[in-house]
């Protein structure tokens, strides 16, 4: 029987894409420790042993995502943060955050939940998702502290204390930690954080 044609690397990287949805879809409907490679690679209408040709496992699929979705959105925005001013950075910043989370809120959900009882997914997501962000995020403030458009004594503090507010609006948002407060639109939600956070940080003469 003649080998089937190779896939090109278009049809291979949509093969990806489409796992990893798939993947995505089963985390948030069942878990991610409740899933399976096998429930991937069903809801992906492909075969089990196919899904290695594309990646490690689940877990595996769970950081790819996470990279691509916090991370490397994160590091683009901050390496293009010349345009525009602190406060409309910062703004954008905590704005993609929230619409991350309005976008997969039943899969993020699931992740800090089950974060909490496993040691070594919270390690992981630690290194390869918070401490990439904190950094570029630190990396920024140190640079607009350098050009007298912020004034953040201790960088990664400021950056810790910002990721901890969106961190904290978001679980309550979620219903994580406690029933949601009164309706806010999105935009409402950012001002505020912005806000807050700019506050304390803000040379005098900049927005």
């Amino acid at each position: 029987m003649g080998r089937g044609r190779s896939l090109t690397d278009q049809e291979a990287q949509r093969r990806r894409e489409e796992i990893m949805r798939a993947a995505m879809q089963c985390f948030a409907d069942k878990g991610y420790h409740h899933t399976t490679v096998g429930d991937i690679a069903q809801a992906a209408g492909i075969a089990h042993g196919t899904l290695y040709l594309y990646f490690e496992g689940k877990k595996a699929l769970l950081f790819e995502f996470l990279e691509q979705a916090v991370t490397e959105s994160v590091l683009e925005l901050l390496d293009n943060a010349d345009v525009g001013t602190p406060g409309e950075v910062v703004g954008r910043f905590i704005s993609t955050r929230l619409q991350l989370h309005r976008d997969n809120g039943n899969l993020l959900k699931v992740i800090f939940s089950e974060s909490f009882f496993d040691a070594e997914m919270a390690q992981e997501f630690t290194s390869k998702v918070l401490h990439p962000t904190q950094q570029a995020l630190a990396s920024y403030m140190q640079r607009c502290t350098e050009a007298g458009t912020l004034q953040v004594a201790a960088p990664d503090l400021a950056a810790q204390t910002l990721m901890a507010m969106l961190a904290g609006h978001v679980l309550i948002w979620n219903g994580i930690a406690g029933p949601q407060p009164p309706h806010f639109t999105p935009e409402e939600r950012v001002g505020f954080i912005q806000q807050c956070f700019l506050n304390t940080c803000l040379a005098k003469g900049t927005t």
